[in-house]
């Protein structure tokens, strides 16, 4: 009986990323919410500002390690203990730089403090770290193991920021919370790793990091360019119209980006599957990906239908009746969720069979088409250029990426037969 991975399967293996995701997200949405809710319109949005210029340039020093671990580990790669201690000690080498850019980039913002700005960067980094860890985990299918390791420090976190919120504690303590938990959750990830073999020193071997470099640069590449056209169309709008609109902006792609969380339940499973399939048989089929696409497409229609129709509740709701009219960004950028949501499958099949460099080029793509039109359209029309300039790049990486799996050798179009236990 020719099959493919059935939707229960992925979603009893996914579930505990879920969870770990979900307990991340709703931190973060719980304190922004406080943060818009305690701060003015410009110093929230200046807040946004600080943590979407971290991200991207953390992204840059992410180098695709925490995908490639994912792939690697899927693969049973004999390599793997040597590969992540020379990778973990040039990420720790590679922090000076990354704080001295932050840095020098907001020199000139008075309205963050150097503390904080500092504590923002480093806090970005260090989960980009325990990323790394985190999805190594995933690629052993040690999902539940992840999960155990992280909840706590998730809700220890959890119960400090929920205390400082109620006694209306300043921003600066809530992002030492937030640090806190960073570092909290780091060590506990690698306190699992002996057990699935790898143990962890503080080496750096430059033929091998070269190695992992030349594979994981790519990913990481493609990573930063959906990161930097994620975010840069804030740091565009902050620059040519103003804090205030980076505030009303933001709020409603806060709401438009939650969807992707219940997306990973399936892609983080798949993405480890698939690549130990890839790695023992040299193509998975096409077939594969039919139930997941299903699956995504539900999920943007009905996420479109609610985003459309309660729009200005849900922003009340989530951030104040003060944001409430930014309900028709909020709509409208729901169009863009179809290829935003598929671009996550596309993606991940395509750094599965080892295609990154597709996936860096079709995310460069997108982020000339997006910088290019928020450049020509802000001035002229304003944060509908904005809108504008993300569903289009959504869609244009959307279509490169199915040109490139339609193409590739890597894909095979017959149908396989899994084990009974895959079977749906």
């Amino acid at each position: 009986m020719q099959t493919t991975l059935s939707l229960k399967y992925l979603l009893t293996k996914g579930q505990y990323s879920f969870y770990i995701t979900l307990a991340e997200k709703s931190i973060f949405f719980i304190v922004f919410m406080y943060f818009a809710r305690s701060l003015s319109v410009a110093e929230y949005g200046s807040i946004t500002v600080t943590f979407s210029f971290a991200n991207i340039l953390s992204s840059f020093f992410d180098f695709g390690f925490a995908p490639y671990f994912q792939r690697e580990a899927a693969s049973r790669t004999k390599t793997i203990e040597e590969q992540l201690n020379s990778a973990l000690g040039f990420k720790i080498l590679t922090f000076i730089l990354y704080a001295l850019l932050t840095i020098l980039y907001f020199h000139s913002m008075s309205s963050v403090t150097s503390l904080s700005l500092l504590v923002i960067a480093t806090t970005i980094y260090i989960f980009g770290i325990s990323g790394i860890f985190s999805r190594t985990l995933f690629g052993f299918n040690q999902y539940f193991q992840s999960f155990r390791a992280l909840i706590f420090s998730k809700i220890i976190v959890f119960i400090i920021t929920g205390i400082l919120i109620l006694a209306k504690a300043s921003y600066d303590l809530i992002l030492f919370a937030l640090l806190g938990g960073a570092i909290m959750q780091t060590i506990r990830l690698m306190a699992n790793l002996p057990l699935n073999g790898l143990h962890l020193k503080l080496e750096l071997k430059t033929k091998i990091l070269m190695n992992i470099i030349k594979s994981s640069l790519p990913i990481g590449i493609g990573l930063s360019f959906v990161w930097i056209y994620d975010k840069v169309d804030v740091l565009m709008i902050q620059r040519m119209i103003g804090s205030e609109a980076v505030s009303y902006y933001a709020v409603a792609y806060s709401l438009y980006k939650i969807p992707q969380v219940f997306v990973g339940i399936i892609m983080i499973p798949f993405f480890t599957e698939i690549s130990e399939r890839y790695a023992s048989e040299g193509s998975i089929g096409i077939n594969e990906l039919y139930k997941p696409s299903f699956v995504i497409l539900m999920i943007s229609i009905l996420m479109i239908l609610v985003y459309n129709c309660f729009p200005n509740l849900l922003l009340s709701l989530a951030y104040g009746k003060s944001y409430s009219n930014s309900g028709w960004i909020l709509g409208m950028l729901s169009f863009a969720l179809p290829g935003l949501l598929l671009n996550n499958l596309t993606g991940v099949t395509l750094n599965a069979i080892r295609k990154e460099r597709n996936v860096m080029n079709s995310t460069f793509v997108a982020l000339l088409v997006n910088v290019g039109l928020n450049v020509l359209l802000l001035p002229w029309i304003g944060i509908v250029g904005a809108i504008a300039a993300t569903i289009i790049a959504e869609y244009s990486i959307l279509c490169i990426q199915i040109y490139c799996i339609n193409n590739s050798q890597g894909i095979r179009w017959q149908k396989r037969i899994l084990p009974s236990t895959m079977i749906s």
